[in-house]
């Protein structure tokens, strides 16, 4: 599906973008265990993007199976929740005091779990030969 192809490889540009500020720029504004929360933040960031990239890829494979798609879209909402709540917030968290927001990074992790869940689901649900 070309949303999430494009909207995986948008993010693992930004992933990448992001990985050069903190290594380079942003290192003497970070907190302490700024630089580890970056780090988590990132590279949480480039392999979910790199499984939003998977999403599309396996849409073209399991045209024709809507209970295997419905799932494809689920993981793709929730990876993409993943993506702002645990990855945006950690980034936000290695610069700045999140205050009470300091829960969606929890909340982001449950979303990625959801989201690998949905993908396993939607290749248990697709069957070839239908």
């Amino acid at each position: 599906m070309r949303p999430l192809l494009l909207l995986g490889s948008l993010s693992a540009l930004l992933a990448v973008f992001l990985g050069a500020m903190g290594a380079h720029f942003l290192s003497s504004h970070m907190l302490e265990n700024g630089a580890d929360n970056f780090a988590t933040a990132n590279l949480y960031h480039m392999f979910h993007s790199l499984a939003l990239l998977a999403l599309g890829l396996s849409w073209a494979q399991m045209e024709g199976h809507p209970k295997a798609l419905n799932c494809l879209k689920y993981a793709g909402f929730a990876m993409t929740g993943g993506l702002l709540c645990f990855s945006g917030m950690l980034y936000g968290a290695s610069l700045t005091s999140l205050g009470a927001f300091h829960w969606l990074i929890p909340l982001g992790g449950l979303f990625f779990m959801a989201g690998w869940f949905f993908f396993s689901l939607a290749v248990f649900r697709f069957n070839k030969r239908t």
